[in-house]
């Protein structure tokens, strides 16, 4: 079993690619840009980014957790004051950690740009 199995498995983010359509990532994204936080964001838009380097056991992966950060209504509903974003982090993060090996430079620099764009100077350290 590959640690994208267990990752499918665990966090059973199959379920949750039915979600996933790149008009619904960008929407979801510049809407809660601010509310979720740079770390979450900039996770999500790495993962994004990656996607089409990635090989189908991976992309599989991401494409789940894309979709559960674009469902609002998931683990812990989005619209909760504090907690909201944070099971969407823990599964953004899970999941870059994973597929970091399909995440290079060139990835990180169109997620920081993007990132510029909507925050305004970016302290890459904190990322």
């Amino acid at each position: 079993m590959t640690k994208y199995d267990i990752i499918t498995k665990e966090l059973k983010v199959r379920k949750y690619q039915k979600y996933y359509s790149e008009k619904g990532f960008w929407n979801k994204a510049k809407s809660v840009a601010k509310k979720a936080g740079i770390k979450v964001v900039y996770a999500a838009l790495a993962l994004y980014y990656a996607l089409g380097f990635m090989p189908i056991e991976k992309k599989a992966v991401v494409i789940g957790a894309l979709g559960y950060f674009i469902l609002p209504t998931d683990l812990i509903p989005d619209f909760i004051a504090i907690l909201g974003f944070s099971d969407d982090a823990s599964v953004l993060f899970l999941v870059y950690n994973a597929c970091s090996d399909a995440i290079d430079e060139k990835v990180k620099s169109q997620a920081l740009s993007k990132l510029s764009e909507w925050f305004g100077d970016i302290d890459e350290r904190k990322l």
